[in-house]
């Protein structure tokens, strides 16, 4: 098989690795489609908390063409999601590998993996719907998380992709997202999309929103931590001793003052990940629960790959969030044939 790797912060070349099946628990994927995020940019542009070289990617979908005797739950033919988040270890309990990260990711023509970290995906979601799988996980573990119930107030700080998929389910599960970001743009967008609430983040968000929820302030915030706007708004919308939530995809770099968390006797939790949630996830996709098409990530041919890792780790460096864009997978054996040729030695 050929893999896409980062030998170094900017530099992604191909190498050809074995993809013989070894135990029979195992099954041989060819990756169709992935997600390219803010996870993917910031290993190109450069994590110090990542060890290079690696083989990028948290996200993928794809379709097994050789399956292990022992497999049952998936079999040549079998469309699946590829978990991006599993126990490894000898602790499973606490101990969570990320793929791209903590392991090589899926950015490669083909995978041999474990069955178990397969999700087979139903006929009613695509691919553009299921490389948000883990998304649309981490945003349901959040719902759960923030105690999101039939006509409760949900402050959702930050328009980004993952922000839009949390507002889609809150209200999947009848509770009143309140959108809010400082790009009138997003909001727009957001609006067009469904979700009503939405409120600048001005000198007048405290006062608008008391006037949506009564007086009462939100029942509970969430902040993605994509987002750039302050965390100690999370602490302001929120009414005291309820729960509030940053998350994420990745780690935030804020320092934050807890004086209104403390004096609001407000509960803090963090989200990273959708693991435990992948099947709800998939469920929620079939049910049209969220509405994919109505985030910005456009397609991006596998030939342009190396051009998206680099805009998307420019906008990282110019202090925006990166859109995410739809990798099709289906011709990057051209596209690695060329690459490898270009970068050989």
């Amino acid at each position: 098989m050929k893999t896409c790797k980062i030998v170094f912060p900017r530099v992604l070349q191909t190498e050809e690795r074995p993809d013989n099946i070894s135990s029979p628990e195992q099954a041989k994927v060819k990756i169709t489609s992935a997600l390219l995020t803010a996870v993917e940019y910031a290993a190109y542009r450069g994590d110090e908390d990542l060890k290079y070289p690696l083989v990028p990617g948290r996200f993928a979908v794809g379709i097994v063409v050789e399956a292990g005797e022992n497999c049952c739950a998936v079999e040549k033919g079998t469309r699946v999601y590829l978990n991006g988040v599993y126990a490894c270890g000898q602790d499973a309990e606490e101990k969570l590998c990320v793929a791209g990260a903590d392991c090589d990711g899926f950015l490669r023509d083909f995978i041999v993996t474990d069955e178990e970290k397969l999700s087979p995906l139903p006929a009613a979601v695509s691919d553009k719907e299921a490389v948000f799988t883990e998304a649309v996980a981490l945003c349901e573990a959040v719902a759960d998380k923030i105690e999101a119930d039939k006509g409760r107030h949900i402050a959702v700080i930050g328009a980004t992709a993952l922000g839009m998929i949390l507002c889609q389910l809150l209200i999947y599960h009848q509770a009143v997202p309140v959108l809010i970001d400082s790009d009138p743009e997003k909001l727009k967008k957001a609006n067009r999309a469904g979700i009503y609430y939405t409120l600048a983040a001005d000198e007048t968000l405290q006062s608008n929103l008391s006037q949506i929820t009564g007086g009462r302030m939100a029942y509970g915030g969430v902040l993605m931590t994509e987002s750039k706007l302050s965390p100690e708004l999370l602490f302001s919308v929120t009414g005291s001793h309820k729960n509030v939530v940053f998350a994420g995809f990745t780690d935030p770099d804020h320092k934050i003052s807890v004086k209104q968390a403390f004096r609001k006797n407000l509960n803090v939790f963090s989200v990273n990940n959708g693991y435990s949630y992948t099947s709800a996830a998939i469920n929620l996709l079939v049910n049209k629960a969220v509405n994919v098409s109505a985030l910005e990530c456009p397609s991006v041919q596998a030939t342009d790959i190396e051009q998206a890792l680099a805009a998307g780790a420019k906008d990282l460096d110019d202090g925006k969030y990166p859109a995410c864009a739809l990798l099709k997978m289906m011709i990057t054996i051209t596209f690695m044939r060329r690459l490898y040729k270009r970068r050989k030695p």
